[in-house]
């Protein structure tokens, strides 16, 4: 009679960890289905040219969906051009930025969202513009 009371014991408890499984298997995968998809960003910087002694930047961003990023615009040292919340499915500006106030120096355009940052990067000399890098961090 002992044994008999133990073995139906062992069956209730593994029927209870079996409906639990169930349970946590269940849930987790009604959250993976209610998750939307991210749908990718883009963005890139472009150097157009300079017009009337001032360096112009081409800045495109799109997305799938309207999103918040941050638009911001600084040189090497930290000085800020330009700092902006945008929500937009498109957004597309040029920016024109004097010569004489970047000569030896970089400006850095940071595109940033929830989970994403970019960067991109442009070394400027008294003749030259040449675009350093463009980093993608996710």
């Amino acid at each position: 009679m002992k044994q008999v009371k133990i073995q139906f014991r062992a069956f209730q408890i593994l029927f209870i960890c079996l409906g639990i499984m169930i349970v946590l298997i269940s849930g987790t995968i009604n959250t993976l289905q209610a998750q939307e998809p991210k749908l990718p960003s883009a963005s890139e910087v472009k150097y157009i040219g300079m017009s009337d002694g001032k360096l112009v930047f081409q800045i495109n961003y799109q997305s799938d969906s309207y999103k918040r990023f941050n638009l911001e615009i600084k040189d090497r040292h930290g000085y800020g051009f330009y700092n902006k919340v945008i929500k937009a499915k498109k957004f597309s500006q040029q920016f024109a930025i004097e010569k004489y106030d970047m000569q030896n120096n970089s400006i850095i355009f940071f595109i940033s969202s929830k989970n994403n940052v970019k960067k991109y990067s442009f070394d400027i000399s008294t003749s030259l513009l040449v675009e350093a890098n463009s980093i993608a961090k996710q």
